[in-house]
């Protein structure tokens, strides 16, 4: 049984980790659709000038501080492989846990700061679309907004959303509009479908919000 463990899942793929961690400082949109893996992230984690058009000038400093965090945590994994066929299924302490190599006698420890970086950066990421969703699923009006969409049966009508990497199935047929939404039961399927749906096209979208009227303008006479 620890063989078939071994054989089954220890193994990794060649070239499975890096990628997972090159695509964790992706700064283009995939296929002109998926957001940059930093899109939406605290902003002084890489910059330093305040909100606006003037942060534009930060770009070299923003970019070089992302290159410095990747310089800083490495590559991320590493590799240890026992050449001693006999001491290959012994296992090993590592961070105070008992762990065994896969089937070629070989280790590949993951760094944790690494995964607390990218942990952190998509909490930051959850927050802000948590607080978007909180507030398109009020109505169609303020869903359109933010989508930026005149008809938006198009994008979350029941058969529409495939263009918002929406799978085939029940997901891509049910109707996820703010409206259709609230006429669901919380206790169903359909309801449960309706507001994944919602969620994967609002953060596809990644729709960008920010003060523009302060509430002096907004109150003057």
């Amino acid at each position: 049984m620890a063989n078939l463990f071994k054989k089954s899942s220890r193994a990794y793929e060649a070239g499975a980790i890096k990628n997972g961690i090159d695509s964790a400082y992706k700064i283009e949109y995939e296929d002109g659709k998926n957001p940059p893996s930093l899109e939406g992230t605290r902003y002084n984690r890489y910059g330093e000038r305040a909100p606006g058009i003037g942060s534009i000038l930060d770009s070299t400093i923003v970019e070089r501080n992302i290159k410095r965090e990747q310089e800083n945590l490495g590559e991320g994994f590493v590799e240890l492989q026992i050449s001693d066929k006999n001491k290959q299924n012994k296992p090993l302490n590592i961070g105070g846990r008992l762990h065994y190599a896969d089937n070629e006698g070989k280790f590949t420890i993951i760094d944790e700061k690494f995964l607390d970086v990218m942990k952190q950066r998509e909490t930051e990421k959850r927050e802000y679309i948590e607080g978007l969703i909180q507030t398109a699923i009020m109505s169609d009006e303020i869903c359109a907004t933010l989508l930026g969409v005149k008809d938006l049966n198009s994008v979350l009508g029941s058969g529409k959303g495939a263009g918002y990497g929406i799978p085939a199935g029940d997901l891509l047929n049910v109707d996820a509009k703010p409206s259709a939404i609230e006429t669901y039961s919380e206790s169903s399927k359909m309801y449960s479908d309706a507001v994944q749906k919602f969620k994967m096209v609002l953060k596809r979208k990644m729709p960008i919000v920010s003060e523009l009227t302060p509430d002096k303008a907004f109150n003057a006479n």
